[in-house]
């Protein structure tokens, strides 16, 4: 709701759907198991308002990363692995950041 509201959600404009958010939001469920919702909201914007993209969100351990020429890399956790994130540009990538910043800095 909240990407849609801000104009960041949906592949068909190049940007993340459903699948990528959903990856990255149990990537955060991952990392702070005993967090409630609220921290955990908090969590995931300030960890990928700052994450480095050239880094993978991966959520399963995979033998074999691929190496992709992409703007921000979600693998989807079951075989064959494919990048969530294809669609986003750097125009896309760089919009959907600072959205992430903003709502991080809100929240906190």
């Amino acid at each position: 709701m909240w990407a849609k509201n801000k104009g960041v959600y949906s592949q068909i404009y190049g940007y993340l759907g459903g699948a990528g958010f959903s990856i990255m939001l149990a990537k955060i469920c991952q990392l702070y198991p005993n967090y409630s919702c609220l921290q955990l909201l908090d969590r995931f914007f300030l960890i990928f308002a700052n994450w480095v993209w050239t880094i993978p969100v991966i959520i399963e351990k995979m033998d074999y990363i691929e190496r992709l020429d992409s703007e921000m890399i979600i693998f989807t956790p079951l075989e064959p692995h494919m990048n969530a994130g294809h669609y986003i540009s750097k125009v896309t990538c760089n919009i959907t950041k600072k959205q992430f910043r903003l709502a991080s800095k809100c929240i906190q």
